[in-house]
């Protein structure tokens, strides 16, 4: 009979360890879903700014133009030419294979310091 409660004891801690390990996992996961939303909104909100920042300087650098060609239109032009020089060489690097290995390189490389940084947080 004692090797019974023993056997029972042992199954009693064996499943509350087990649920404790199941709530671990849990929050570890919440915490690295928690984290992830956490980084997209940041990444959002910088690229938001970045983009009102970029479309104020590029207005401002298109007035200038005007002003310094003393024109009304000109400064836009140069602006939308420079943009489109740039839309030119982003479309021949994604026929040619380029970009889509730009990307797939940084996010690997941005994958490889965050796994390097949160093993550094464990340690």
């Amino acid at each position: 009979m004692a090797d019974f409660l023993k056997i029972g004891k042992l199954i009693e801690n064996l499943t509350g360890y087990i649920k404790v390990k199941i709530e671990i996992l849990k929050l570890d996961i919440i915490e690295e879903v928690s984290k992830g939303v956490a980084r997209i909104f940041a990444n959002l909100i910088i690229l938001v700014l970045s983009l009102f920042f970029l479309a104020f300087f590029n207005l401002a650098a298109a007035v200038l133009l005007n002003s310094y060609l003393d024109s009304d239109y000109i400064g836009y032009l140069i602006i939308a030419a420079v943009y489109f020089v740039m839309l030119l060489i982003v479309i021949i690097m994604a026929k040619n294979g380029r970009l889509k290995k730009m990307i797939e390189d940084q996010i690997v490389r941005s994958r490889t310091e965050q796994n390097a940084t949160n093993r550094s947080e464990d340690e």
